[in-house]
């Protein structure tokens, strides 16, 4: 197979790279939407991979949320005075629209100014799609690149199961991570912020004592292993193959942010992409 350049890739335009953005549905909210309904949005769209919600105005993007963005409401405010909070008040503001004659090189530029891989695209003057750091992992595979994909990993965090979700929240805030690890009986498993946000935000679980209960009572997800010696293209590959939020090998873990921003992200400034966040 012949393997794609990055800076040929990088000059590629939304609409002919990723097409199939504008045919998947996206989800937005008015600015005075409750983040409890926002929260109800975001936990079912963990199928898609969807890294966040659109807030629009006047049929205009005026920012994005993540479930960091609202779990960080949560522990400021406390629980369930958080409530009272709508989209205005969680929402990143955006600060340049990005359109669908952008090119992938100005994209990635956008991502990672932002610290935040996740942006709605505007076509003909409407919102026609979103686009993630996880919509690049094919051209990742299709660059062929060799190199061990330990060396694009990030250093896995474990915590005590019976750390509170409080404390749980203010660690994974304080390392930028959205994924953190409970190791029992020689098996690991992950916690993500979407477990967090339907534990938090459900009918049936939303209780003034919340956060304090137990890390260990969430739902956790069995991941994947890559091995030493596998190489970034094929580990981007089974991540795609097996619909996989991440892999874990040992003590490091990696993210489609990894894979991204540390391989094509690389070609666009000389900057230590391990200094920014991945919240998609």
């Amino acid at each position: 197979m012949e393997h794609l350049d990055a800076e040929e890739i990088l000059d590629l335009t939304i609409q002919d790279a990723f097409p199939h953005i504008f045919n998947r549905g996206t989800v937005y909210v008015a600015p005075d939407t409750p983040i409890r309904n926002i929260a109800l949005f975001l936990i079912p769209l963990r199928e898609l991979y969807t890294s966040g919600i659109v807030v629009m105005e006047n049929h205009i993007p005026i920012g994005r949320i993540s479930p960091t963005h609202i779990l960080k409401k949560v522990v400021e405010n406390g629980y369930p005075q958080c409530l009272a909070a709508t989209a205005k008040d969680v929402m990143v503001s955006i600060v340049r629209e990005v359109r669908a004659t952008f090119t992938l090189r100005a994209v990635l530029e956008i991502f990672r100014d932002t610290k935040f891989g996740f942006s709605p695209v505007m076509k003909n003057e409407l919102l026609a799609g979103t686009i993630s750091t996880r919509d690049f992992l094919p051209f990742i595979v299709k660059m062929g690149v060799e190199r061990p994909a330990n060396a694009i990993a990030s250093d896995l965090i474990y915590i005590d199961p019976r750390i509170s979700i409080e404390n749980t929240l203010r660690i994974m805030f304080e390392e930028d991570i959205r994924k953190i690890a409970i190791k029992e009986k020689n098996q690991v498993t992950i916690v993500d912020d979407r477990s967090l946000l339907g534990y938090l935000f459900s009918w049936e679980t939303g209780k003034p004592n919340a956060l304090d209960v137990d890390i260990d009572v969430l739902p956790k997800s069995n991941v994947a292993n890559f091995p030493h010696t596998i190489s970034i293209s094929k580990a981007a590959e089974e991540l795609l193959v097996k619909n996989l939020p991440c892999s874990i090998s040992e003590d490091k873990i990696i993210t489609p942010w990894d894979f991204v921003m540390k391989v094509l992200g690389a070609h666009v400034a000389k900057t230590d992409m391990n200094e920014t966040v991945l919240l998609d």
